[in-house]
């Protein structure tokens, strides 16, 4: 590599020629840490609603309206709070969506009814839909060319890490009664995350490039920045103005990304409706089928197992395949194991096997369309386009619980609902199938 002496160079250039240095290492170990809190965060409502349920009196189509309200929240998080990353740094936003994370999970186990409680789930969401926003943008922009899709991809396997480090302590509680301490772990964990990423996270140079400020105070930032990742400072920035952002969703929508962010959108948005569905109601089939709560835990903790193993695939498998083939696959192979899940007998084993194939699949596909959602915009609209791509794919996943409380409470029997449900993931993979052919590949 040239020493410090280059001129006119493009720091988003070096972060992705050069070899990643040991901060861009840290950073990614974060992103996996902070995703795998929030894969806990977000299902502690899954693991407590049994107990929920049974001590309020709760119906099962209210209970489908508590198990969305987070879903919601991060809905409207990764979009605003995407948007908000991007014109104001990736680093305070990621900071400020850990507080309101953590001040959410707390009010949660202090709620008294099913208002209070949806109202501080909601918070909860928002504050985790603005983290995977930032997540997926700092892990794309730290990493090199060559890294890059494994370092999302490996970034969003932390969420069924979180449920399975997390799930068996929530078994202990509600064991005894005491849902309330599900969300307090939560909070607790994320709290500790706050100094940890006040400590290790700093603006991405992609940001920086594109950041308000005169270009002596950017360079400035950039230079320190580049020197903490272990490479030479730059003189001078050769960035065109035609790089610089002006109107981040105008460009998004006429700047040659609106079919491919509306097709994201749509795959996303219909594997949301079908994995969310199993994430959120698995503990509940399961006790509803004459098992005991534990036992709805324990498959649910089946199917995050299954989906780390998917999720370290698919991570190695970003290192040699196209995900534009993988990720349509296990999209397919989604809805096919959901409606296996659908078909088993009333027996444990065979639950949790069903469970184990469908997060399998289904985190895998997740974590999959990550790594294709950062590799589909430039840096300057990717906290933006993600935002965007998950925030209204996720409406999906908070229609999912919705749709499956309703039916089950209309008595629709638990294979029907099951089909029913599965369809989101095999019509996303047709979505995603018809953009095999997008090569147009991100700064």
């Amino acid at each position: 590599m040239e020493d410090a002496g280059q001129r006119g160079a493009d720091p988003r250039d070096i972060i992705a020629q050069a070899p990643m240095g040991v901060r861009q290492k840290l950073i990614i170990a974060l992103c996996v840490l902070i995703l795998a809190v929030d894969g806990y965060d977000v299902l502690s409502i899954g693991f407590a609603a049994p107990a929920i349920a049974a001590e309020w009196g709760i119906d099962k189509r209210m209970l489908g309206l508590v198990l969305s309200m987070e879903l919601v929240g991060m809905a409207f998080g990764s979009v605003l709070l995407g948007r908000v990353a991007d014109l104001a740094g990736r680093r305070p936003t990621m900071i400020g969506c850990l507080i309101l994370i953590a001040t959410g999970m707390t009010m949660a186990s202090f709620a008294g009814g099913v208002a209070s409680l949806s109202l501080f789930r909601l918070l909860t969401g928002f504050g985790i839909g603005g983290v995977m926003s930032c997540a997926s943008a700092v892990a794309a922009e730290v990493s090199s060319a060559k890294a890059k899709g494994a370092a999302v991809t490996l970034m969003a396997s932390g969420l069924p890490v979180g449920a399975l480090l997390g799930g068996p302590v929530a078994g202990q509680f509600l064991a005894s009664g005491n849902w309330p301490a599900v969300f307090l772990l939560g909070a607790g964990v994320t709290a500790l995350l706050i100094p940890l990423c006040w400590a290790i996270l700093c603006e991405t140079p992609a940001y920086l490039v594109q950041a308000r400020g005169s270009e002596e105070d950017r360079l400035l930032r950039i230079n320190v920045v580049l020197s903490r990742f272990g490479h030479p400072p730059v003189e001078r920035l050769a960035i065109a103005d035609a790089d610089r952002p002006s109107g981040l969703v105008r460009q998004l929508v006429g700047g040659g990304y609106l079919r491919v962010t509306l097709m994201l959108i749509l795959a996303y948005f219909l594997h949301m409706i079908s994995i969310y569905f199993m994430m959120k109601w698995l503990p509940t089939i399961v006790v509803d089928l004459g098992h005991a709560p534990a036992e709805g835990v324990a498959v649910l903790l089946w199917l995050n197992a299954g989906g780390l193993c998917g999720c370290l695939l698919i991570t190695l498998a970003n290192l040699r395949l196209d995900n534009r083939l993988v990720v349509p696959a296990v999209l397919a192979a989604t809805g096919v194991a959901i409606l296996l899940f659908g078909q088993a007998p009333n027996e444990l084993p065979w639950l949790k096997t069903a469970a184990a194939l469908t997060g399998f699949a289904g985190h895998a596909a997740v974590v999959g369309s990550y790594a294709i959602i950062a590799q589909s915009f430039p840096s300057y609209l990717r906290a933006t386009g993600a935002g965007l791509v998950l925030g209204l794919g996720r409406a999906g996943s908070a229609l999912g619980p919705i749709i499956a409380g309703a039916l089950l409470a209309d008595g629709w029997g638990l294979m029907w609902v099951v089909t029913l449900m599965s369809l989101g993931s095999f019509f996303g993979a047709a979505a995603l199938f018809s953009q095999r052919h997008n090569r147009k590949e991100a700064h």
